[in-house]
């Protein structure tokens, strides 16, 4: 009977020590999810602060350089400009200068829409669709400067369904508020777009 009891003790015994021991793996287990998470949390903060810490000033240079620079890249046959390859920090800039200086804003998405449209009507003497994507919507995502743009202007609501939105739509707007054409660098763009269109009404087609 004793023997009994000691064995049995001691099978009890081992029972919680196993329990004890699958105890302290879960634990650890749990401890290193934790700082796993935690780990990216902090990684994905730090990124968003790096991001959020660009000044106004700032992103008017990153702005104004890349608006100033933008060279659409259409050839008949082989490929029609477009703005598929903004750099994220040129977005990031624009969506600052929302908030910080609406008049550049403005200013500098319609000098790149204006650059797009002159690019199109010098390759194929028309205009092109500006989004890339397909559902009717403008996607801030898919097509950052095209929603930057219908947010500066107004021409459009970025949840309204269009079967077509053309590259023209910054020279639309500059026509409609010429006040953008005190800018040397829009005026000089416009004055362009005018000799090409002339030159395609007239059946001359060659590039200006």
């Amino acid at each position: 009977m004793l023997a009994e009891n000691l064995v049995g003790k001691e099978s009890h015994f081992m029972k919680f020590i196993w329990i004890l021991f699958c105890f302290s793996l879960f634990a650890c287990s749990d401890s290193n999810r934790s700082s796993n998470s935690s780990q990216s949390f902090d990684s994905s903060s730090q990124h968003q602060s790096k991001r959020d810490s660009v000044s106004p000033q700032k992103a008017l240079e990153i702005v104004s350089r890349f608006a100033t620079t933008f060279q659409p890249d259409s050839s008949a046959y082989q490929g029609i400009g477009s703005l598929r390859s903004v750099p994220a920090n040129v977005i990031n800039a624009f969506r600052i200068l929302r908030q910080a200086d609406t008049l550049s804003h403005k200013k500098y998405l319609t000098l790149v829409f204006l650059k797009l449209y002159l690019d199109h009507l010098r390759c194929c003497h028309q205009s092109y669709e500006v989004r890339q994507n397909a559902s009717g919507i403008i996607d801030s995502s898919a097509d950052p400067l095209v929603y930057e743009f219908s947010l500066a202007t107004k021409m459009f609501g970025t949840t309204e369904r269009r079967e077509f939105l053309s590259s023209g739509i910054g020279d639309s707007y500059v026509h409609a508020h010429q006040e953008l054409l005190n800018y040397p660098e829009i005026r000089e763009v416009v004055d362009k777009l005018k000799q090409v269109t002339d030159s395609i009404d007239k059946h001359l087609y060659w590039n200006k």
